[in-house]
Formats: structure tokens, sequence, C-alpha cells
């Protein structure tokens, strides 16, 4: 007997559900991507500020080890952007990398559109003495601050990732979360 096999049905998508789905697709991705952006810039933050004090935390433990003045100066000297650089301090009271006898550390440049900023517009430069604690590259009393921000590019202040590092003449310092101007902190220009 000749059987006539039955005919199989066809596996896949209509056009139909194929374009229901990527319609659902675009409006998650619409509605995740502000959420998205946020958590990158934060973290772009986040890194930079940690690698500030790395550096930060290096140059006190090298002036404290070695029994040197230790300065950490901006490469432009006015702000942070541009990278940082950390040498043996030529003088006991330099503020400079110029002519030092050791470059011990240069760091990149800030990426993107990072800024960053100090408590004073002087503070590109500070200097860690042999016992540790701080030199400000300004006359101010209290403490000092470098901040990283990112505005995220647009007006709404609330968006304003922020973290700063504050330090007091002792030499140690600690790194604060300030997103959205939180303690009154301003995004750097």
């Amino acid at each position: 007997m000749n059987t006539i096999p039955a005919k199989s049905a066809q596996g896949g998508f209509t056009l139909i559900e194929l374009m229901v789905t990527l319609a659902i697709m675009a409006i998650l991705m619409t509605l995740a991507m502000p959420q998205y952006n946020q958590f990158m810039a934060d973290q772009r933050v986040r890194v930079a500020i940690s690698d500030i004090q790395s550096d930060l935390l290096f140059a006190r433990a090298d002036a404290v080890n070695n029994q040197r003045r230790i300065v950490v100066k901006a490469v432009n000297d006015t702000n942070w952007n541009a990278g940082w650089s950390i040498c043996i301090a030529k003088a006991t009271d330099s503020f400079d990398c110029t002519g030092s006898p050791e470059i011990l550390r240069v760091s990149l440049a800030l990426g993107g559109q990072l800024k960053s900023c100090g408590s004073q517009d002087s503070l590109a430069k500070l200097a860690f003495r042999p016992d540790g604690r701080i030199d400000l590259s300004f006359a101010g009393t209290g403490t000092g601050y470098i901040r990283v921000s990112d505005d995220m590019e647009d007006v709404d202040a609330a968006n304003d990732k922020i973290r700063s590092i504050y330090f007091g003449p002792s030499g140690r310092f600690n790194v604060v979360q300030e997103n959205g101007g939180l303690n009154g902190a301003e995004p750097c220009v």
C-alpha cells in the first residue's frame, strides 16, 4: 500500500509576529537607555576618582616610607583633566616636578566628558611631607578637595554624577559621592 506522506507544518515566525517582537524590543530599549547612560556616567566618575585616590595613596606611602617630599601635580598646572604626575620634590617646599630627580608616575588624561576641579583655583598640585602630612599649593585653611564630575551634557543638575576626594592637613582623605549636587557639591566646569 502506497501512502502519501502528510504535509509537515513549516516552523518559523510570521512577518506580523516578527514586527510585534521588534516593536516591543524597541520600546524596552527606549525606556532602558537613560538609566544605562546614567549608570555609565557614574562608572566613569567612579573610575576617575579611584585612579586619583590610588595615586594619592601611592604618593603618601612613598613619602612616609622613603622619608622624602612627594609632589602630585596636574600635568597642565590648572586642573586634573589632562592627567597628573607624581615626582620627588627637588626642594623641601617645592610643588614642582620640573627638574625633579625622579618622576615616579604619570597618569593619563581623564576621558570623555569628565571634568575636574579643586577647592581652590590653584589646587592643581599638592605635596606629601615625609611625615605623611599634606601641603596644599594654596594658603587656605580647612580641608581641600579634588572633584570629578560628569554633567551628562544636559541642564538638569539632578543628573550630575559627582565624586570628591576631601583631605585635610593630616594627609588623610576620603571619597564622597555627591551625585546631583548632594552636600552642595557643584559640578566642575
